[in-house]
């Protein structure tokens, strides 16, 4: 037990080292951070919402403080809620393609169509809406929409309502069955944070909260919007001045007719 878990802190130590090490540029992304609190941090560095999160980033959460990462591959998102501390990467699990995140403590709720996961008892693939509890000894990962199978230990895939709970003490995870208002309890600590960035309608860009705009539309890093454009009435394309022919005059008005008295 003890080496196992020596194991997944020098993983994460070795992660969190190599996310600082290299510049991001050379990084794969992995999302854009949402902030709610005081207390988020990124390779242990306070940061504000807008932040870019790359791979090999580590990110976490302190009392009363949640965070948020916009997938940027694929939609989704994942949420963390305090006292949390995942190290992201992109990985290749059992032929999925996944975003993988190692977690140590904490909880997070995951909405990803793939994602993968770690924890000192369990790995696990889901193209799903999870949530998930995590403590030195013990995972308890719910699944509440879409499918999730267990690589360690080996479990069958689950059915939404089901959730796997690991020991690291135990060989075998054990399944079992929730009823609507378990599941919901699960999930009822999202409700304690709110999150605000920029919501974007037609060509205007307001400061907004996340769940007063629609999905595709709000963001945590501004974007400015479209500036109308005015047609140039003589583009020069960079054939120099233009010349414009001469303004013709009118011509002058005949004489009146001269007046000749009879006789």
């Amino acid at each position: 037990m003890i080496n196992l878990l020596a194991g997944g802190l020098s993983v994460l130590a070795l992660a969190a080292v190599a996310g600082c090490a290299v510049p991001p540029q050379q990084r794969e992304q992995i999302g854009v951070l949402g902030t709610s609190g005081s207390e988020v941090f990124v390779n242990h560095q306070r940061v504000a919402s807008g932040t870019t999160i790359y791979s090999n980033d580590n990110v976490s959460t302190g009392p009363n403080s949640s965070a948020i990462i916009d997938f940027s591959v694929g939609g989704g998102f994942l949420q963390l809620d305090e006292n949390t501390d995942p190290v992201f990467s992109w990985d290749l699990v059992e032929g999925v393609r996944c975003i993988f995140a190692r977690i140590l403590s904490g909880q997070v709720y995951v909405d990803k169509a793939e994602f993968c996961l770690a924890t000192p008892a369990a790995d696990v693939v889901s193209g799903s809406r999870i949530n998930v509890q995590v403590t030195a000894q013990q995972s308890v990962i719910t699944l509440l929409q879409g499918s999730l199978r267990g690589t360690r230990p080996r479990t069958p895939t689950l059915a939404p309502g089901q959730e796997m709970i690991a020991d690291i003490r135990e060989t075998n995870a054990r399944i079992r069955s929730l009823n609507r208002t378990v599941s919901s309890e699960r999930v009822a600590w999202l409700a304690r944070y709110r999150f605000q960035g920029w919501c974007q309608t037609e060509n205007q860009v307001r400061p907004s909260f996340r769940d007063e705009c629609n999905a595709s539309n709000f963001s945590f890093a501004p974007s400015q919007p479209a500036a109308p454009t005015t047609p140039d009435v003589f583009p020069q394309r960079d054939r120099g001045p233009v010349l414009l022919p001469p303004r013709r005059s009118s011509p002058p008005p005949p004489p009146p007719p001269r007046y000749r008295s009879p006789g």
